[in-house]
């Protein structure tokens, strides 16, 4: 084989030299003394790859590990407006995750994978940590919102990692579609923080009316309405006379009412006209981190709050 080799490699070289265009075929001619010597060399083995291997990229539960070592998800505070004043009152805090998944996506996969509750701690512990700014400092909002899952706020770990800040300060905001905790266990949680100042809010309540008596009965002082409850009210006339009953409900009862994702003027006229007291959406302000919101303007308290 390595005789057969070489005398292919020696007929090849003289062809080369003694072409027309041997002088440009010089390096090449050169080269090949070096290309029969590698070819002499045995190829070493190769190392059977281990499927593990194959995919650097980390697991969804490194990402998620990762996130809550170094103290997150990042957090932003987006404002809600008061109509009647025009003051902000308030703000809700947001968590913000790595592209790919939506917010609501990352919890959902934290729990599938076991560290639901560690996400949750971790984005309350990152809120919190920016209280004082937010509400004493420079920002100087009435309060902070903490989206906070129902099952939490039984959590021995949430009572730690709020104690020693002003209840007053925090509003929790409890998913409307995850209150299907037994009632009676989460009105008396609900009445504990209520006695360390904390208001309760349901947040993104949709146009559903077999919702509202199930809602009002952990008596919350808050209701946030859903971004398809704001549509419903503006651009669906079929849902407009229902979603419109159920706003009218909430004031009936009393209830701070909130509508969320408000991004149009015409959006704006209409949930005005019916009586919604603040709003929280693009048209007002995009959510940012705590350092590049501006100082809240001075106004006068804002009535019912």
């Amino acid at each position: 084989m390595e005789l057969m080799l070489d005398n292919v490699m020696a007929a090849e070289r003289q062809r080369v030299r003694q072409a027309p265009t041997a002088l440009l075929h010089r390096d090449l001619a050169e080269g090949l003394d070096d290309l029969v010597e590698w070819a002499a060399v045995p190829a070493a083995p190769q190392r059977p790859i281990d499927p593990v291997d194959t995919d650097p990229r980390p697991t969804t539960r490194e990402i998620l590990d990762d996130i809550i070592d170094q103290g997150g998800p990042q957090i932003v505070f987006q404002p809600i407006h008061h109509l009647e004043t025009g003051q902000v009152i308030g703000a809700e805090a947001l968590s913000r995750f790595p592209l790919g998944l939506s917010t609501q996506q990352w919890f959902d996969e934290a729990y599938r994978l076991g560290v639901g509750a560690e996400l949750e701690l971790s984005a309350v512990a990152a809120t919190v940590n920016r209280l004082d700014e937010a509400t004493w400092g420079r920002v100087g909002w009435n309060f902070v919102g903490l989206n906070v899952s129902p099952a939490l706020v039984f959590d021995e770990r949430f009572g730690a990692v709020i104690a020693g800040y002003p209840g007053h300060r925090l509003m929790i905001e409890l998913t409307e579609h995850a209150t299907s905790i037994a009632y009676t266990s989460l009105r008396t949680r609900l009445e504990e923080l209520r006695e360390m100042g904390m208001r309760i809010a349901v947040n993104s309540v949709r146009c559903e009316p077999t919702n509202l008596t199930r809602l009002m009965d952990i008596a919350p002082e808050v209701i946030k309405l859903d971004v398809s409850f704001t549509a419903a009210l503006v651009r669906e006339p079929g849902r407009r006379a229902v979603a419109s009953e159920i706003l009218r409900e909430c004031i009936r009862a009393g209830v701070f009412v909130v509508a969320v994702g408000v991004e149009h003027d015409d959006e704006l006229a209409v949930l005005r006209k019916l009586g919604v007291d603040a709003v929280q959406g693009h048209l007002f302000g995009q959510p940012r981190s705590i350092d590049k919101v501006g100082p809240r303007p001075v106004f006068p308290p804002a009535p019912r709050w």
